[in-house]
């Protein structure tokens, strides 16, 4: 929750700075005028990374979730599925 609460801050002072250029179209992640993310953007940072750690084997950003839920089980984490 702390997290969450602390993006609504930093949201906020976007919102005050994007003044009449901000969209309020309700999105929690957004753009810094408040529009909608663009869906390849995970994507392209995603092999973006692989890149730079230099791995050989390509991944898929979805495989990525699924490592992410079996650490985050592994560390005990509720309600990590």
């Amino acid at each position: 929750m702390a997290l969450l609460r602390q993006h609504r801050d930093e949201q906020t002072e976007e919102r005050e700075i994007a003044a009449q250029l901000w969209e309020d179209d309700d999105w929690l992640f957004a753009t810094p005028t408040g529009g909608a993310v663009n869906p390849r953007t995970d994507y392209d940072e995603w092999k973006r990374l692989l890149r730079l750690a230099g791995l050989i084997r390509d991944g898929r950003l979805h495989d990525a979730r699924h490592t992410a839920a079996t650490v985050l089980l592994i560390l005990g984490v509720p309600n990590a599925r």
